[in-house]
């Protein structure tokens, strides 16, 4: 039987409320579960306290959303959580919107529906701060780039490159995106079109001037983003061959797994003889396209790690496999029933209330959720307080350490990541010297930088000799299932200085 325009009807319904129920459920679930924000998190919002067009490790999108989120919901993280729910609500309403011009609203229901098996777009998300971004405004692109090729509308050129520089603001890796849709419209038959068309001519311009001033900033620091981006993740450092082929095919491998859920809940939708009359769908030039916006930035990043030597992580294949459902539903063209349709949506159904139980489950483990990160910051707080009377106007030491109490403080401190000025470009040395400053360490939380345990650097005793290092104070976990040693904390005091004060 054909569709009829009820049930297309139903099935948009159904897609709205599937929509606005993984939005409501991820805005929420996270507030109750976390005590503290993740890592990356604390680390955007320190960045985004201080507004520059690039920081030491990202462009500056993520450090404004995440001060955007601050701003919408206070320190709890709920104002974060909705930003990123609403960005991966955008991703999978331009799969919808995309795959119901290339198809069908069922075929478009099933691609969105897929991703709910994956937990890159649930659980992992409260982990990684970045990917959000991509994972939102990759799909949507390509939605307004399909749309271009069809209409050849200025707008639409001009909406998907607006979208695709935003998402390079995000993560430089969004780059391999622009370049793959460069290398379709290069094999298209109407290249010669799009090459002399000052239409395409004026998306470009426009994606440049976007990035404009993040390349000017990152000419003017040396390049601080990219440094980090190469050499931090191991390129140029002349890895054997062979261990840069295991080191991809491990990537690859972990980014089929993580999209493999998708695939074996799209089996709960075939059936062997299909009731539903779709016909065949999605012409050649679609599934290139869909093609090259899916499976081209994975490709070119694969050859990236080889030319560079580059370290490739899971999580940034999963950034990229936000249109895989689409092309595979296109090309295999699988065969439903109502019946089949209504198990595959009562399945997903299930997953989304899943997730958030895992989600509880592994926090009960293992999670920097339970870190004492307010109580820290209050503490910090309390102690500056009482020995100056003053603001606290600075804080330094381990970016999240630190991070912490420049959030949760009511002084809202600013921090100087490291004692590093260089990745703190907002940072005057002589100022803080002038007001002070609150240094700070801990034992137990989870440093992916340069300093731990419980003595501040030798170097940095050295360059502030009035430093009074404070004895340790301890602070319980806020949720200690596992008997975890209490965190010691480590602060030390540098006084103000008048004579480092101008008028």
């Amino acid at each position: 039987m054909k569709l009829a325009n009820q049930k297309i009807q139903k099935i948009s319904q159904l897609f709205w409320l599937f929509l606005i129920a993984h939005t409501i459920l991820w805005t929420i679930t996270p507030v109750f579960i976390r005590h503290a924000l993740s890592d990356d998190f604390i680390e955007a919002v320190t960045w985004g306290q201080q507004f520059v067009w690039s920081y030491d490790e990202n462009p500056w999108l993520p450090g404004s959303l995440a001060h955007l989120g601050i701003l919408i919901g206070g320190t709890s993280g709920i104002g974060i959580y909705f930003i990123q729910a609403l960005f991966i609500a955008l991703g999978f309403y331009a799969v919808w919107r995309l795959m119901c011009k290339c198809s069908n609203p069922i075929y478009a229901l099933m691609a969105v529906m897929m991703y709910e098996a994956c937990a890159c777009y649930s659980v992992d998300l409260q982990i990684y701060n970045d990917n959000y971004i991509l994972m939102g405004l990759l799909p949507l692109a390509s939605l307004f780039f399909y749309r271009a090729l069809k209409t050849d509308f200025l707008s639409d050129w001009l909406i998907g490159a607006t979208l695709t520089a935003l998402a390079v603001m995000g993560k430089y890796d969004a780059v391999l995106f622009a370049f793959s849709i460069f290398c379709y419209l290069m094999i298209h038959k109407k290249r010669l079109h799009y090459l002399t068309s000052y239409k395409t001519w004026g998306a470009l311009l426009l994606f440049i001037l976007i990035l404009l001033p993040n390349f000017i900033w990152l000419k003017q620091h040396d390049f601080l983003t990219l440094s980090y981006a190469f050499y931090e993740r191991a390129a140029f450092q002349n890895t054997p061959w062979m261990t840069q082929a295991k080191n991809n095919l491990i990537f690859t491998w972990l980014t089929i797994i993580g999209f493999l859920p998708a695939l074996l809940l799209l089996l709960f939708s075939y059936t062997r003889k299909s009731t539903i009359q779709i016909k065949k769908t999605g012409s050649h030039d679609d599934l290139t396209f869909l093609f090259w916006a899916s499976f081209g930035p994975i490709l070119l990043l694969i050859i990236l790690g080889f030319g560079l030597g580059l370290t490739l992580h899971r999580e940034w294949g999963n950034t990229f496999i936000g249109l895989w459902s689409s092309f595979i539903i296109l090309r295999v063209h699988p065969s439903v029933s109502m019946q089949s349709v209504k198990r595959f949506i009562i399945v997903t159904l299930i997953l989304l209330f899943f997730w958030p139980i895992a989600y509880l489950i592994v926090s009960y483990q293992r999670d920097t959720g339970t870190f004492p990160g307010q109580e820290m910051a209050t503490l910090a707080t309390k102690t500056w307080h009482d020995h100056f009377h003053t603001k606290l106007w600075y804080v330094a030491g381990d970016r999240y350490t630190a991070g912490y109490v420049g959030l949760h403080s009511i002084d809202h401190p600013s921090v100087w990541m490291e004692w590093n000025s260089t990745a703190s470009t907002w940072i005057n040395e002589k100022n803080l010297r002038c007001h002070g400053a609150l240094f700070i360490q801990d034992s137990g939380h989870t440093r992916l930088h340069l300093f731990s345990g419980l003595s501040f650097p030798k170097k940095i005793r050295q360059q502030f000799p009035t430093l009074i290092v404070l004895k340790p104070k301890s602070l319980s976990w806020y949720r200690n299932y596992k008997h975890r040693p209490d965190v010691q904390i480590l602060m030390g005091l540098l006084p103000p200085d008048p004579t480092q004060c101008t008028e």
